[in-house]
């Protein structure tokens, strides 16, 4: 997709902080390069004693951040067996894994064929949020992005800096994207390089799923759903 087809908002946004911030294309060229980096896919993920890592961090299945580093094998034992397994998600800048349901990941394979029937149209929508947002409209907007990418749509998620707020280094802005990206992985990804300057940056999410055709009766049920949380 071309920046033609942002918000008349966010390319303005990204024009001020370009012109505001004279380092701003080196910050953004190291985040272009991260986001290749993230771009590499791998046709299998290492399942439990296949991971090849003695010590990991868990993303915990109820906050979903990441628990502290623990042995691979204790984190293993915490799986039901033959219903549960630990899965590598990621390799750098340190071993991370999941505790993936088996029965998850056939009910996802059997939506999939279901929506392959009929697919719909992949929206597109836009969420703007600070780097000193606070924990409960980061959680609010959180969640409008997590049901958007449910519904298979894509976002463009755009972090900038409020006037008067603390500057965030290069690195710790990487953390924070990173993060992000991690907490929604079940349900989104990354589907094309970040765009930005200094501290205005945006991720392109992309649902996981098919959008669901309008007017079925799957979508209106995805959206009443909706309505109710």
């Amino acid at each position: 997709m071309s920046r033609a087809l942002l918000s008349g908002s966010t390319k303005a946004l990204l024009r001020n902080w370009t012109n505001a911030t004279p380092s701003g294309s080196r910050s953004a060229a190291a985040f272009h390069s991260t986001a290749r980096a993230h771009e590499t896919k791998v046709t299998t993920k290492p399942r439990n004693h296949d991971i090849p890592f003695r010590v990991v961090r868990l993303v915990n299945p109820e906050t979903r951040h990441l628990d502290p580093p623990a042995s691979l094998s204790e984190v293993i034992a915490r799986c039901e067996p033959k219903k549960e397994y630990v899965e590598l998600v990621a390799s750098e800048p340190e071993p991370i894994v999941k505790i993936i349901k088996s029965s998850e990941v056939f009910s996802k394979k059997m939506a999939l064929k279901e929506r392959q029937k009929g697919k719909g149209v992949r929206e597109e929508k836009e969420v703007q949020m600070t780097w000193g947002i606070s924990a409960g409209d980061l959680a609010h907007k959180m969640k409008r992005v997590r049901q958007e990418l449910e519904k298979g749509n894509r976002v463009n998620l755009v972090y900038t800096r409020k006037k008067g707020q603390v500057q965030l280094s290069p690195q710790a802005m990487e953390e924070r994207l990173k993060a992000t990206v991690q907490s929604l992985e079940d349900v989104g990804k990354e589907w094309k390089s970040r765009e930005g300057a200094g501290s205005a940056i945006i991720l392109f999410l992309q649902g996981l799923n098919d959008p669901v055709p309008k007017g079925t009766k799957k979508e209106q049920e995805k959206e009443s759903h909706d309505t109710e949380s």
